[in-house]
């Protein structure tokens, strides 16, 4: 089937941008829609605050969207693929990006599934993971320059 469609878009002259554009659509939808669904849930009044708030994890809604930092970092991001024409750069702080989220999920799952010496408290390791949820989703939210004392401070909560 894509062969036989490439190949109308290669032959179709004036039309080509138009199916270039039919093609690609659906795929843009559906990043559009997932877009849109996670800031529904990760909002102040979305469903994840709205949950935590209701089973008493936190007292207040979490920051999970457009926090000082995070806006900092997707400007520099965006600025590196747009204005500056630095696309090695960019690539490489959407990399780290990535990497941090990657090493802070594996630090979350080490923290919950951790047994020493036999199965633990359910009550102990949901105080953990609760501790670490929040330390993860405010560091973000935290423009100051003092940002890695902030850092150890939180890291010193967990015994480390």
């Amino acid at each position: 089937m894509g062969y036989p469609l490439g190949y109308l878009i290669a032959c179709s002259g004036r039309w080509k941008n138009v199916l270039h554009f039919l093609v690609v659509l659906p795929f843009w939808t559906r990043f559009l829609i997932r877009t849109l669904a996670m800031i529904f849930l990760r909002r102040d009044t979305g469903l994840i605050n709205n949950l935590l708030l209701m089973t008493g994890w936190i007292t207040e809604p979490l920051t999970m969207v457009c926090t000082p930092f995070a806006v900092m970092i997707g400007n520099l991001i965006q600025n590196q693929f747009s204005a500056a024409r630095n696309w090695p750069f960019g690539s490489a702080a959407s990399f780290i990006v990535m990497a941090l989220v990657l090493v802070a999920i594996i630090i979350y799952m080490r923290v919950r599934d951790r047994t020493p010496g036999g199965a633990r408290d359910e009550h102990e390791a949901a105080a953990l993971a609760h501790r670490l949820l929040c330390c993860l989703l405010s560091l973000s939210a935290h423009p100051d320059p003092g940002f890695g004392d902030l850092l150890v401070q939180r890291i010193k909560v967990f015994g480390g």
